[in-house]
């Protein structure tokens, strides 16, 4: 089917987990933002246990893990912000 090129972007302790703050993924077409999870996962093992308490964004915008991702769109994988 072809190939999907994006950007991830692993914020706060996923970056301390990772060592990178962003990585660049190829996925096989059609992917979701899920499977754009699951390759950060593959390359990272150490981060698979924070994906029940993510948010994800693709350009900018929260969406369900079920979005379809494009070709050079940028997904951040969110962590919960707690403070006051």
């Amino acid at each position: 089917m072809g190939k999907v090129g994006c950007e991830a972007l692993l914020l706060g302790p996923l970056r301390e987990l990772a060592g990178v703050d962003s990585v660049a993924l190829v996925l096989e077409a059609p992917a979701t933002a899920a499977d754009a999870w699951e390759a950060v996962v593959r390359a990272f093992p150490q981060v698979g246990s924070a994906r029940t308490s993510l948010a994800v964004a693709i350009n900018a915008a929260y969406c369900s893990w079920a979005v379809a991702v494009a070709d050079n769109d940028v997904l951040a994988f969110i962590p919960p912000v707690s403070g006051g």
